[in-house]
């Protein structure tokens, strides 16, 4: 799954949503959005058997986090690389996860979680120049190193609908609805809980051997308030060549 939790904003009133939420979903890993040291702490108390990145860059703590469930995962490695976002702590963040199961056939994965610049920063607004292009570039190139041909999830909220996606796909990720041959569906806003113009801009997307078999993205409500601005994204996959 991949969800951004909106930070602090009509908080405390979406808590019971987003606990709700993750009981009933409980997905392996979780590639967290706009996180910040209480809601992490929430999604730790909602998910006991999950594990997460704990490490000293404040952008772990403030920006994104990945969990993952060690009955099923267990962790190797983790880092944070900078990719050009104007925000002060974005960074592409990635674990690389190995399955529970000890089936030599099933290999390690690289999941990788990424926030994009928000569409009106004043740089690109004064600038008119998408920032996005150049992140997304970098994006690929980043994960071109760290997972090469293995299998790779990069998730998260793009704030773009086009460029990036376009220059995901040419550097061979593939979307998880694409894939699946189906329609697009808008994952922001999330009514009534927020307002904007209709966007597809979160993103699941694949490379490697490790397919998508089923996706949706999620209607979720607490009462008359869902979990977030944005419509989480949840994804089964195949992980390994059969």
């Amino acid at each position: 799954m991949t969800f951004n939790l909106w930070g602090h904003d009509r908080w405390p009133d979406r808590k019971e949503a987003v606990v709700g939420l993750l009981e009933v979903r409980r997905p392996d890993v979780l590639a967290l959005q706009e996180v910040r040291p209480d809601t992490i702490e929430l999604v730790e108390t909602t998910l006991p058997h999950h594990r997460r990145i704990e490490d000293d860059l404040i952008g772990w703590q403030q920006e994104s986090n990945i969990f993952w469930d060690e009955r099923r995962f267990s962790y190797l490695e983790h880092g944070a690389e900078p990719i050009g976002q104007l925000e002060e702590h974005r960074r592409l963040f990635w674990a690389r996860l190995r399955p529970s199961d000890g089936s030599p056939d099933v290999p390690d994965v690289v999941v990788a979680d990424v926030h994009l610049s928000y569409p009106d920063n004043p740089e690109e607004w004064e600038g008119r120049r998408n920032p996005r292009v150049e992140q997304a570039q970098r994006t690929v190139a980043a994960l071109d190193e760290i997972a090469g041909d293995g299998p790779c999830l990069l998730m998260g909220d793009m704030n773009d609908y086009r460029h990036p996606l376009r220059i995901f796909v040419e550097g061979g990720f593939e979307h998880a609805r694409g894939a699946l041959e189906l329609p697009l569906v808008p994952t922001h806003p999330a009514y009534p809980t927020a307002r904007d113009t209709t966007q597809v801009i979160d993103w699941q997307l694949h490379r490697g051997a490790i397919r998508p078999l089923a996706t949706e993205v999620i209607e979720y409500f607490h009462g008359d308030i869902a979990p977030s601005d944005h419509r989480p994204l949840l994804t089964v996959y195949s992980l390994g060549e059969d």
